[in-house]
Formats: C-alpha cells, sequence, structure tokens
C-alpha cells in the first residue's frame, strides 16, 4: 500500500505563498513581495536544486520583472510542489498472503491513476478529465 507524501514545514509555506499570489488581482502591489518570498523560501527549501532557473537569491527584486515572468516562477515553483506533494510512499508492509483491506487497496488505486505513464503512452486520470473538458492539466 502507499499513499502521497504531503508537505512539511517549508513546503506548505510555500503552497500558502503560491495561493496567496493566486488569489491577487491582476496589477495588485503585493505580487512583487509575494513573489521574492516565494523565491526566497524555495531556495531554503533546496528547491534550485531541481527549478533550473529559479532566480538567484542574491540580488533578485520581484519589482524589476515582468508580471509574465513573475507568474512563470511562481508556476515553475507550483509545479515542483505539485509533484513533491504527489510522490508516493509506502505506508506498511504487505504481508504474503493477507489482501489489503478495502481502503488500502482503494488509495493505492487512487494514487496510480494519478501518475502518467509516458513508456507506456498512458496518461493520469487528472489529465485525461482535463482533456475532457478542453483543459490542459499543466
Amino acid at each position: 500500500p502507499a499513499e502521497n507524501a504531503g508537505l512539511y514545514k517549508g513546503l506548505k509555506e510555500l503552497k500558502e505563498l503560491i495561493s496567496s499570489y493566486q488569489g491577487l488581482r491582476e496589477n495588485e502591489a503585493r505580487g512583487p513581495a509575494i513573489v521574492n518570498s516565494i523565491v526566497s523560501t524555495a531556495w531554503t527549501c533546496n528547491l534550485d536544486k531541481d527549478i533550473s532557473d529559479l532566480p538567484n537569491l542574491e540580488g533578485y527584486d520581484a519589482k524589476n520583472d515582468t508580471a509574465e515572468r513573475r507568474d512563470d516562477i511562481v508556476g515553475k515553483v507550483y509545479s515542483q510542489i505539485m509533484q513533491i506533494e504527489s510522490r508516493l510512499l509506502p505506508c506498511g508492509l504487505h504481508t504474503v498472503g493477507v489482501p489489503p483491506t478495502a481502503e488500502e487497496a482503494i488509495a493505492t488505486l487512487v494514487n496510480i491513476a494519478q501518475l502518467d505513464r509516458p513508456e507506456d503512452d498512458i496518461e493520469s486520470l487528472p489529465r485525461v478529465i482535463a482533456a475532457s473538458v478542453g483543459r490542459d492539466i499543466n
């Protein structure tokens, strides 16, 4: 059986900052300050190793970036957060000859359905659902 890894400490804070940024209206003055906090927290959480073009913490000020560039930065950090949050972790040992409980089986199947499997040309269930209503999950 497996379950989603979830988020902890700085990563939870980062997700909350991203939610704050997403809730802003266009041209709201707080946007650059929130992006500065997102970049700073992303560096603190070592996401610079996973996001190759994360702005350098030294000397970065989101006020000097365009709104599109700020949106791009936040989008890349959000994508990485979603990948981390949805990683599967084992949540127990399987005992040979003892079937999983219904809850364990359902949780495992739901988690498997959320994964893209490009090597087998299989799209995740959320991607298929988004496509069915004309949206791109990315």
